[in-house]
C-alpha cells in the first residue's frame, strides 16, 4: 500500500503550473532518493500513465491517465444533462460558463464552455479552487451545519492560504436562494455567479458557474445574472430528477472589498 500511495503523490506532482519534471525534480519534491524514483516513474511509464518528452527528457502524464479520467467523467450525466443550458447562457452572457463539482474542501471544474474570441476567463477540466470563497464553494457551505461549515472553511483556508474568509452572515439567504455571486474574492478582476444543481434529495450535486472579469459587469448586474443561472440550473436539476428547493428573496453577493 505504501508504493500505491507513493506512486499517487509522484502522479500528483504534475500539475497544470508544472507539467513536465527531470527524475531529480521528482526525487526533491517527494524527499526520495533518485534511484527509487527513477525506478518508480519507469513503472508508472510501463503503465502508461507517465510517459517522457523524446526531446526534453523529462517527465508527463501518459495517455493512460486521460482513459482514467474519461472513465470518471463518465459517472457525472450531469455533463450530458447540462450541455444545452451551458450553451444557452454563453450565448446569452458571452461569458465562460462551468459546472463544478466538490472534492473534500475544494471544487473542481468537469467541464467549462468558453466565449469565441476576446477578453475572458478560463478554466482548466480538473482544474480546482478554494471551497470558502469560490461563488460555487459558498453554495456547499451554506447548506452545511455550523460546525462542519467552520472545519471546512479552516480547512480550505488552510489549503489556500491569503484569501478572504467568508462573511457568516450571508449563509442563510444563500440558501435560501440557492444561489451566489463573489467579486474578486478568489481571483483578482474576476466576478462569478453560481448556482445549485441538485439531487433526488435536494441536496446540492454540482454548480453551474458563469465567471467574467470584473469590469465588464456591474454589481447590480453580477446579482442579476445569478438569477439567470438559478434558471437554468433549475431546469438542469428537473431533468436529471432532482428536487428544488422553495424559492427565496434574491440572490446574495460577497465582495473582497
Amino acid at each position: 500500500m505504501k508504493t500505491v500511495r507513493t506512486a499517487a503523490q509522484l502522479l500528483r506532482q504534475f500539475t497544470v503550473a508544472a507539467p513536465e519534471h527531470g527524475v531529480t525534480d521528482l526525487a526533491r519534491l517527494m524527499d526520495l532518493d533518485k534511484t527509487s524514483t527513477y525506478r518508480l516513474v519507469r513503472s508508472l511509464c510501463e503503465a502508461n500513465l507517465v510517459e517522457q518528452d523524446p526531446l526534453t527528457k523529462r517527465y508527463r502524464l501518459g495517455f493512460g491517465v486521460l482513459d482514467l479520467a474519461a472513465v470518471r467523467l463518465a459517472q457525472f450525466g450531469v455533463i450530458e444533462a447540462a450541455n444545452e443550458a451551458m450553451h444557452r447562457l454563453r450565448e446569452a452572457t458571452g461569458e465562460t460558463v462551468a459546472v463544478m463539482a466538490r472534492d473534500g474542501f475544494e471544487i473542481v471544474c468537469l467541464q467549462a464552455l468558453e466565449p469565441r474570441g476576446g477578453m475572458r476567463v478560463s478554466f482548466v477540466i480538473g482544474e480546482r479552487g478554494p471551497l470558502h470563497c469560490t461563488a460555487s464553494g459558498l453554495l456547499w457551505l451554506s447548506e452545511m451545519a455550523d460546525r462542519e461549515r467552520d472545519v471546512a472553511i479552516a480547512c480550505s483556508m488552510a489549503r489556500h492560504p491569503g484569501l478572504p474568509a467568508p462573511d457568516p452572515g450571508l449563509f442563510d439567504r444563500i440558501r435560501d436562494e440557492g444561489c451566489a455571486a463573489t467579486l474578486s474574492t478568489n481571483v483578482p478582476d474576476v466576478s462569478a455567479a453560481a448556482a445549485a444543481i441538485r439531487d433526488r434529495d435536494g441536496a446540492i450535486a454540482h454548480s453551474l458557474v458563469v465567471s467574467c472579469p470584473r469590469p465588464r459587469i456591474e454589481p447590480e448586474a453580477l446579482w442579476q445574472r445569478a438569477h439567470e443561472v438559478r434558471a437554468e440550473a433549475a431546469a438542469i436539476t428537473k431533468a436529471m430528477g432532482g428536487r428544488l428547493p422553495p424559492p427565496g428573496p434574491r440572490a446574495t453577493m460577497i465582495s473582497a472589498g
